[in-house]
């Protein structure tokens, strides 16, 4: 969860793209070759709009679009549920996922869809 990863980075109130690596370049060196981060594609905007203190924008746009084209960041489309890319990706590729969200709705969805059954 490349949002939640660079947003929580030493308790920083900004996005921050030297966290996101610092924690990706830590998961391949332990011999995870498949780590990677999703990030909505929007963050990677050149001229973002402004909505207050924390916009959705990484702090190091040329870094983070540079991670982009080495495979470690991912984006996902704009408006897209970057969760569900997220839970996807662990799926296929018999993954884990790091990130301190629940994600409740996706709990409770496939709780109600085995329920169903």
């Amino acid at each position: 969860d490349g949002c939640n990863v660079a947003w929580n980075f030493a308790s920083s109130s900004k996005f921050s793209t030297e966290g996101l690596e610092i924690a990706l370049r830590w998961f391949r060196d332990k011999g995870y070759d498949k780590a990677v981060a999703f990030v909505p594609h929007t963050y990677a905007n050149p001229n973002p709009p402004q909505h207050g203190p924390r916009a959705n924008v990484a702090d190091d746009r040329p870094r983070l679009r540079r991670l982009h084209e080495e495979g470690l960041v991912l984006y996902t489309p704009p408006g897209a549920d970057d969760d569900a890319f997220i839970i996807q990706y662990a799926y296929d590729n018999d993954g884990y996922i790091v990130s301190n969200d629940n994600y409740r709705e996706f709990k409770r969805a496939a709780q109600e869809a085995w329920q169903g059954q």
